[in-house]
């Protein structure tokens, strides 16, 4: 799957080099993270380099307590769609939150 600006939110999960990154900032091609041993640098990522992290078990046992796997619909692949999902059953005021 490929990602489109449209498709993210600030905050969602992205992956890039098999690591896992918050994005900060998002343009129509290019989205930023901030790598966590670069206090106040941020990276630029054509967003073709970046992939979405598929909705996996192990992403699952992570959940909040108040959302349990049944209660996701069956169109969210990923874990960036089930971050935005949440965030607009909240009627935007929750991010989803997930343990280690």
């Amino acid at each position: 799957m490929e990602i489109t600006a449209r498709d993210l939110r600030i905050g969602n999960l992205i992956q890039w080099s098999g690591n896992y990154f918050q994005v900060l900032i998002i343009e129509k091609d290019f989205v930023y993270i901030k790598k966590k041993n670069l206090e106040n640098k941020f990276l630029r990522f054509d967003k073709n380099e970046v992939k979405p992290i598929p909705l996996t078990e192990d992403w699952l046992q992570r959940l909040p307590e108040d959302l349990v796997s049944e209660d996701i619909p069956s169109w969210i692949k990923y874990l960036h769609q089930l971050q935005n999902w949440y965030w607009i059953r909240s009627e935007c005021k929750t991010e989803l939150t997930l343990t280690k």
